[in-house]
C-alpha cells in the first residue's frame, strides 16, 4: 500500500482533492491511502507515510514541509498547479507513485 499525505493550508481543497482521488485510485485499482491535512497538522500524521504532496498555493512553504520530513526520508513535491486546480486526480496519484518508486 503506498499512503499518501495531501498538505495544504487550510486542509480543505486538499480535502476534496483526497476524495477524487480515493475514488481514481479505486477505479484503477491500485491499493493507495490517501488523507489530507493542513500545514499545521503535518507533522502528527507523518508516520506510515510514503509520500507527501504539497498544494501550489503554499509552494512558499516547500522547505519548511522538506525539513519535517526529511529525517523519516518522505519525498515532497508541489502539485501541478493545473492539474491541483482541475483536481485532476489520476494526474497527481501518477505524480505521487513516481515519487515513491524514485525512493
Amino acid at each position: 500500500m503506498v499512503n499518501i499525505l495531501l498538505v495544504c493550508a487550510g486542509g480543505m481543497s486538499s480535502s476534496m482533492l483526497a476524495v477524487r482521488m480515493k475514488e481514481a485510485a479505486k477505479e484503477r485499482q491500485l491499493d493507495i491511502s490517501i488523507n489530507a491535512f493542513s500545514e499545521f497538522q503535518i507533522e502528527k500524521h507523518l508516520d506510515n507515510i510514503d509520500v507527501v504532496l504539497v498544494g501550489p498555493q503554499i509552494r512558499f512553504k516547500i522547505k519548511q514541509i522538506e525539513n519535517v520530513c526529511i529525517n523519516k526520508e518522505i519525498p515532497v513535491a508541489i502539485m501541478d498547479m493545473f492539474d491541483y486546480g482541475r483536481m485532476r486526480a489520476d494526474k497527481l496519484i501518477d505524480q505521487a507513485l513516481a515519487l515513491v518508486q524514485k525512493k
